[in-house]
């Protein structure tokens, strides 16, 4: 990753906050982790793709948890309950894509191809800031559409967004043509 952080420091970290309860997950998903994440299952490197994967897999077991009392020490099923924040609106549609990316592998630790794990990725971000994010509507709509993810139906997800009419159709064709180029690259 160019000009980024060090996946090989960052996923450790990563594990390391999620299955201790040292940070709250939304502040996680904020800084960028489960996007680095999501970006690791294209990774060439075994071992990264190992900790991505189990980093998805705590990411999903926290967001997929029901909310747990502030007076309770640990759940019943290990999760640390600062994993979990009450308020936290996102928790759902990112449940929902992590899913989908579970439902698009079908292999244990298969090597993603590159755009569709930027895909992924971006997605993560842009469900995390919720409705005012350019790409939140399109990826959405995909979530809806189909219960997993393949690359013939990339493009068209896409391509919607270029032929997008919404009020917010300028901010959703960036978006798109930003993932297009990056894809290509």
């Amino acid at each position: 990753m160019a000009g980024g952080a060090d996946p090989a420091a960052l996923l450790p970290f990563t594990l390391c906050c999620l299955r201790g309860g040292l940070l709250e997950v939304w502040l996680l998903l904020h800084w960028g982790l489960l996007a680095l994440s999501l970006r690791c299952l294209a990774a060439p490197d075994l071992l990264l793709r190992a900790m991505a994967y189990e980093a998805l897999g705590l990411f999903s077991a926290l967001l997929e948890s029901p909310a747990a009392p502030a007076s309770v020490n640990v759940q019943p099923d290990g999760l640390h309950p600062s994993h979990v924040k009450h308020d936290f609106r996102e928790r759902a549609q990112l449940a929902a894509l992590l899913t989908y990316a579970r439902n698009s592998v079908q292999r244990p630790l298969q090597r993603l191809p590159h755009c569709l794990a930027l895909w992924l990725a971006e997605a993560s971000c842009a469900l995390a800031r919720g409705p005012v994010s350019p790409g939140f509507a399109l990826v959405s709509k995909a979530l809806l559409l189909k219960e997993d993810l393949d690359l013939q139906q990339l493009p068209r997800t896409l391509l919607r967004g270029l032929a997008s009419g919404t009020p917010s159709a300028a901010a959703e064709q960036t978006w798109s043509v930003a993932l297009l180029v990056a894809g290509l690259q």
